[in-house]
């Protein structure tokens, strides 16, 4: 696989392919195939028995393939395409010898990652083209009126405020590629920021969006993971370390370390521990729900229920967030361009009426 046939792959392959094949998976392994065996069965099936060698799940899953034969385990086999909330329970369920339960599990934790991913993206891209919008207005009316109105009041009967509206004329016409490189880099180092930055400054930072999404769409995860893994009968110990060593996230792995940490502590409580670690992670609402669940004896799925309901909220929280950034983003443009008329008003008379 050449490196541009990777980067459009792992662009397009999506939760709908992923569920395809742990369904697939499932099926082989509950007939007593092997992994290894399982594999080339669905190589086979996509490849439609080297008819169509091309196709893109069938050189992922040769891939994935030459990895377990590599001796890597099953989860690592699959690791470099598959989501680490998905691969955790796979990996977990694996080791106490159900994998196929792993693979039912992965199924749940890809549809509601993708629902809330389909939501995110969508908010991202309106919310974008929104600012892209009112920048773009502003920008134009300077562009436009500017230098009409230079020509007829001189810049020395500017007041301040006109003057810097001069400079961000200046600014955007003379210095537009700084620009272009400043909210390149801000928007780069964001989405680098948000796996990776740690610490009492990215505790703080998740209060705001987007890091704020970021903690909602993994405390999603986190919780359908914890749900999955005690369905599948995994200690609470061992559940939070397999998804501690299979995150690639240093935020996650940050808070599931205090989390494991809290739990030999003494707390046989994952609310409680969770409230110990001091990250409000997944939030406060949550640790308290969670506090309840492991109060009582999880009588009639409660705690699937929570995962159920946490993320229909965790999607909602979304929608509402994209919802305000849409309107702030307009109210924003409304303002900017208020604001340029009053401020440039006087101008405005003297350069089209008063002459």
């Amino acid at each position: 696989m050449n490196k541009i046939a990777r980067f459009i792959y792992q662009a397009t392959f999506n939760a709908r392919d992923r569920i395809e094949i742990y369904d697939d998976f499932r099926q082989y392994l509950l007939d007593g195939r092997s992994a290894k065996e399982t594999f080339q069965k669905l190589i086979d099936n996509y490849s439609r028995r080297g008819k169509n060698p091309g196709d893109p799940v069938a050189q992922i899953l040769q891939e994935c393939s030459d990895n377990l034969a590599a001796g890597f385990g099953l989860a690592g086999a699959l690791r470099e395409w598959f989501p680490d909330q998905e691969l955790s329970i796979i990996e977990s369920c694996d080791i106490s010898g159900n994998p196929e339960d792993g693979f039912l599990n992965a199924m749940g934790i890809a549809a509601g990652t993708s629902r809330i991913g389909r939501v995110v993206k969508a908010t991202t891209m309106i919310s974008g083209y929104l600012l892209m919008l009112s920048v773009g207005v502003v920008t134009l009316f300077c562009v436009m009126l500017v230098p009409v109105i230079m020509q007829a009041v001189p810049l020395s009967q500017w007041n301040s405020l006109q003057t810097g509206v001069y400079y961000f004329y200046l600014s955007i016409t003379q210095y537009w590629w700084a620009i272009i490189l400043l909210l390149g880099g801000s928007v780069s180092l964001t989405a680098f920021s948000l796996p990776r930055l740690t610490g009492r400054l990215r505790y703080f930072l998740d209060r705001f969006p987007p890091w704020s999404i970021y903690r909602r769409i993994h405390g999603a995860a986190f919780i359908m993971n914890v749900n999955a893994m005690f369905s599948a009968g995994i200690p609470m110990k061992d559940a939070i370390r397999g998804m501690k060593e299979s995150t690639r996230s240093a935020w996650l792995y940050e808070r599931l370390d205090a989390l494991e940490r809290a739990i030999p502590d003494g707390e046989m409580n994952l609310g409680q521990a969770l409230d110990v670690t001091g990250y409000d992670f997944p939030d406060e609402r949550a640790i308290i729900k969670l506090q309840s669940l492991f109060d009582t004896k999880n009588s009639e799925g409660s705690l699937k229920r929570f995962a159920d309901s946490w993320l229909e909220k965790t999607v909602a929280d979304v929608e509402i967030t994209g919802d305000r950034m849409r309107i702030g983003s307009l109210l924003l443009c409304a303002a900017l361009v208020g604001a340029l008329i009053l401020i440039m008003f006087s101008l405005l008379q003297k350069a089209f009426f008063f002459n």
